[in-house]
Order: structure tokens, then C-alpha cells, then sequence
């Protein structure tokens, strides 16, 4: 990544966090919960006899969802890590994940706000609401993959393909949290932004350590497969 690339994804960053702070300044003043709860009321009121939990709208956005939840996302980041030989950059994946969650968990006790009334919930959420966790720990790790595959070799169509994908499925994993009214439109919204934030930011330290000469774990995989 050369100069001006690191300069433009630190300046995206910056952006994203200050949306990310808008959004947290409109949640705490109130100034959004009328427009967040009428949407909550009118997903329940659309879903009507589709609400069941063994329906079709269910499993859908239920499975959908789990695509954003860190017990799906650490085993496909350890997989992109062997793939990938343990290069610097597929560390900066599985680093970025964890590191993504436990940010969310930290940043949720200090906004403590309370999701959507359990009456409309579709599945069953203990903890609170914003910013959505599924929402921020997708953008990052789906985000930063697209980042990856943009670095690799792969053909030009199956790779833009791919990112494409990537790009799309943070977005898919933040409605179906609003569809199954676990969240509230300004919860994912915080998280997307969120999120992005650290994709950015990650990708610039990778390429900063990267250009410093570290290579990651290749070392040590090199050495397994010498053996």
C-alpha cells in the first residue's frame, strides 16, 4: 500500500468514526427513538403470521445473522490464516475480529441502552443494544477481507466477485438483526460505522508493519512444513 493509499483509509476511517460519534450523540439525546421504534412496530406489523419461528422469514434472517456472530467469524478467520500461511495480513484478520468484539462489549457498557421490547423479539438477546455487536464485528471482518482479496493474485473476475460479496454481507447481517427486532436501525447503523473504523485503520497498521519487514507467522509455518 503506498503513501497516499494509507492517507486515504486513515481519512475514511476518521469519517466513519465521526458518523459512528453523530449517531451515538442522536441515541443518547433521544432525537431518534420515535423514528427507531415506529420502525421496529412496522417490521412486527409486516411480518404478521410470518413472525412463527419455524417459518421460512425466521430461518432466513436467522441464519443470515449468524454470518456477523464471533463464534462463525474466528473459525473462518483461522481458516483464512492457514490459507494464507500466516502472512501478516490474515493475522491482522483474526487480531482485528477479536479485537472488534472486545471493543463492542466495552463501548456497549458505556451506552447501556436496552434493545426493542421483548414482544417483538424473534430470537432470544441478553445483552444491550448499541451499538449492535453482529453489525460491527461483520463490517470489520468482512470489510478487511475484501481489503485481503484486493492484495491477492486471484483472477480478476473471481475476485471482484468475492469482494463484492464481502462488501454486501455486513449490510445483509445489520437488517436481518433490525428484521428480527433484536435491534433498532440506529443499533446497526453505529455498528456498520464502527466497525468500517477499525477496518481501516487495521489495514494501515498491517501495511505499516508489513513494510517494516515482520511477515507474520509465515516463519512458523514454513518451519512445520519444512518438517
Amino acid at each position: 500500500m503506498k503513501k497516499g493509499e494509507k492517507g486515504k483509509f486513515c481519512i475514511v476511517g476518521i469519517i466513519l468514526l465521526v458518523c459512528f460519534a453523530c449517531v451515538a450523540f442522536l441515541v443518547e439525546s433521544g432525537m431518534t427513538e420515535q423514528i427507531d421504534r415506529g420502525i421496529i412496530r412496522a417490521i412486527y406489523e409486516f411480518r404478521g403470521s410470518h413472525s412463527d419461528p419455524q417459518g421460512v422469514f425466521y430461518w432466513v434472517n436467522r441464519i443470515l445473522t449468524e454470518m456477523g456472530y464471533v463464534y462463525v467469524l474466528v473459525p473462518l478467520a483461522l481458516l483464512v490464516l492457514l490459507l494464507c500461511k500466516g502472512d501478516v495480513k490474515s493475522c491482522g484478520l483474526g487480531f482485528g475480529t477479536l479485537l472488534t468484539w472486545l471493543i463492542n462489549k466495552g463501548v456497549k457498557l458505556i451506552f447501556y441502552r436496552q434493545r426493542p421490547d421483548l414482544i417483538y423479539h424473534m430470537m432470544e438477546e441478553t445483552s444491550t443494544s448499541f451499538p449492535s455487536g453482529h453489525a460491527m464485528t461483520s463490517a470489520f471482518f468482512y470489510f478487511f477481507l475484501a481489503y485481503l482479496l484486493s492484495r491477492t493474485k486471484l483472477n480478476k473476475g473471481v475476485k471482484g466477485v468475492l469482494m463484492a460479496v464481502c462488501a454486501v454481507m455486513p449490510f445483509i447481517v445489520a437488517i436481518t438483526r433490525i428484521n428480527l427486532s433484536v435491534h433498532y436501525p440506529t443499533d446497526v447503523l453505529g455498528g456498520l460505522c464502527f466497525g468500517g473504523a477499525i477496518a481501516c485503520f487495521v489495514a494501515v497498521l498491517v501495511e505499516f508493519v508489513y513494510d517494516k519487514g515482520f511477515d507474520g507467522l509465515k516463519t512458523f509455518f514454513s518451519k512445520g512444513t519444512k518438517k
